[in-house]
């Protein structure tokens, strides 16, 4: 004698399956709980719904994405090429004891060349010795400093020094980048 196979009811229309089938075969309904029901109006909303949800957070992760870009190559000029908008002038290295510490001093005049205005320039420091060879280097971001056009105005940063004193001869300062204050501001 031939086993009858299991069987359950449908979730939709509650009609006999097989235990185990996909799709019931008199509504068309899946029966998976991961998949919902494109057939049913409750289905399509679901799924419109959520594609919906998708696709408008798709472009406005896009539309972020495009503008942050834009803005920051808008307000940054990079030192692809040397970065001419601000100089540095005059530049001294000291050492400055305090206690039992000693730092590096580098203290100089930053100049603005240009008709713009300028602000957080990023200052990069090399120390060489006698041989030219480079013993130390670091590099500040001046944050809340403001260039007007054709001004000039101190800096001065310190740090700890990676070689003796007496090897430090020679500094050199440049201005890598700075954001570029829009006219409006």
């Amino acid at each position: 004698m031939i086993d009858a196979p299991e069987v359950q009811s449908c979730r939709y229309c509650h009609q006999p399956i097989p235990t185990g089938a996909k799709r019931c075969h008199s509504c068309g309904s899946w029966q998976s709980w991961l998949f919902p029901d494109a057939t049913r109006p409750v289905g399509r909303i679901l799924l419109f719904f959520t594609y919906t949800c998708i696709t408008v957070a798709a472009i406005i992760l896009i539309y972020y994405t495009d503008q942050k870009q834009t803005s920051i190559k808008e307000q940054r000029e990079y030192a692809i090429q040397p970065f001419n908008a601000l100089t540095v002038e005059s530049v001294s290295l000291s050492f400055v004891k305090q206690g039992e510490y000693t730092w590096v001093g580098v203290m100089g005049q930053l100049k603005n060349t240009s008709g713009f205005m300028w602000k957080d320039p990023y200052i990069h420091v090399s120390i060489y010795n006698k041989d030219k060879k480079l013993i130390d280097s670091n590099y500040t971001c001046e944050t809340g400093l403001v260039l007007a056009p054709d001004t000039t105005t101190a800096f001065r940063f310190l740090w700890t020094p990676l070689a003796s004193e007496e090897q430090y001869s020679i500094v050199r300062a440049s201005v890598r980048w700075a954001t570029k204050v829009p006219k409006d501001s």
